[in-house]
């Protein structure tokens, strides 16, 4: 039987692995590698110079290490920058030979040699609290504060800790980051959620305009 183990990394994701490949099992493992609960999640050490889980945006944050292993999958480490809605195709393809209706695409044209580039990301972080989105097409990534109103652009080929804000610099290149960020929140679920939350602050707030 082919199964698929989410979280194969993990101490319980591991375990289960291992019995099903002594009972014969071809397992598809997948794992971000990130973690979670109580213990020390990525963003709660430091990096970028700051504290707190989820309350940041950084590369060191949002971009672990996709681990895929299974039948079909030939081993290899790549570099390219890919998406967790990648992963979605990738399992049908591999699984069923089926091609999946949806904005992810089948990763084993990074693994097979056919793509090189890296792929348009588009983030959200709602964390205690906070709304953070941020684009990230080609080397500049462009992310967005809703609620500081605050906006940094950072050449993550030269600044890759995010250091220098490019925003004013660069004019131009955030704007088209902005539009590419603004099209494809448009297209998402999360965007009538966070319209939502915000009329009901602002109503308890006094804005009564904002009152259903």
């Amino acid at each position: 039987m082919k199964i698929l183990v989410t979280g194969g990394a993990g101490f319980i994701g591991t375990s289960v692995v291992r019995q099903l490949l002594g009972d014969g099992d071809d397992v598809v493992n997948l794992d971000k590698l990130t973690y979670a609960g109580s213990n020390p999640p990525l963003g709660a050490l430091g990096e970028g110079g700051r504290y707190g889980h989820g309350r940041m945006l950084d590369e060191l944050v949002i971009r672990p290490v996709l681990v895929l292993a299974g039948p079909g999958v030939p081993p290899g480490r790549h570099a390219t920058r890919v998406r967790l809605i990648d992963v979605y195709p990738t399992l049908l393809e591999l699984a069923a030979g089926i091609e999946a209706p949806c904005d992810g695409e089948d990763l084993a044209r990074v693994w097979s040699g056919g793509e090189q580039r890296d792929r348009d990301v588009f983030v959200q972080g709602t964390y205690a609290g906070t709304d953070l989105r941020a684009a990230i097409v080609g080397d500049f990534k462009l992310v967005w504060d809703l609620r500081a109103g605050v906006e940094s652009l950072y050449d993550l080929a030269r600044d890759p800790r995010e250091h220098r804000n490019l925003r004013d610099a660069l004019p131009e290149r955030a704007g088209a980051l902005r539009a590419a960020l603004g099209r494809r929140w448009d297209l998402s679920v999360n965007s009538v959620v966070l319209s939502r939350r915000v009329r009901r602050e602002s109503c308890a707030a006094g804005d009564r305009s904002a009152c259903d």
